[in-house]
């Protein structure tokens, strides 16, 4: 009876607090934790047309930890060396061709079992415009295979299309 008036009170005093205990991870969300790398990344149009805004042979991962962190690394392949081997030194333009050539950002996700997506919450972003907002995502998964989808169209290019990242499970 003791511990259970301890734990009732610590629920109290985090409830006070403005704290709540941490939910348990529902299946999705167990499902997602872990490491994927890219498959695919494409952008369709609703008459079905279908870009890759980073080509063809694209590199990454998108990390899900188990404490609710998420990162994303993407890179396209042959990206050029700078020429000197100190980055102080790379020129403005070697700069400008890495960063097109790669899109990265960091947070925290949290995933909606009922409707089947997650939010990411960007709080590190090579994309200055990316910090500080949420990104949701769709979710697809079969087995190793999963899809992150947007929920509707965004401009990609100037054109409104829907986003489809393909990934599947990376092993070692």
């Amino acid at each position: 009876m003791r511990h259970i008036r301890k734990a009732a009170l610590a629920m109290v005093m985090m409830s006070a607090m403005g704290a709540s205990p941490a939910a348990e991870p529902g299946p999705l969300e167990q499902a997602l934790v872990g490491t994927w790398r890219i498959a695919d990344y494409l952008a369709e149009r609703a008459d079905g047309h279908i870009v890759r805004p980073m080509g063809e042979g694209l590199q990454g991962y998108i990390m899900y930890a188990a404490d609710g962190h998420v990162s994303v690394n993407l890179m396209k392949p042959g990206r050029a060396n700078y020429a000197s081997s100190d980055l102080m030194l790379a020129t403005e333009q070697e700069r400008a061709a890495a960063a097109e050539s790669y899109f990265a950002y960091a947070g925290t996700f949290q995933v909606d079992e009922a409707q089947r997506f997650v939010v990411h919450r960007v709080l590190y972003s090579l994309t200055p415009n990316w910090v500080n907002t949420e990104q949701r995502r769709l979710i697809f998964l079969d087995g190793a295979k999963l899809e992150l989808r947007s929920p509707g169209p965004v401009l990609v290019g100037g054109e409104p299309r829907v986003l489809r990242i393909l990934w599947e499970r990376a092993g070692r």
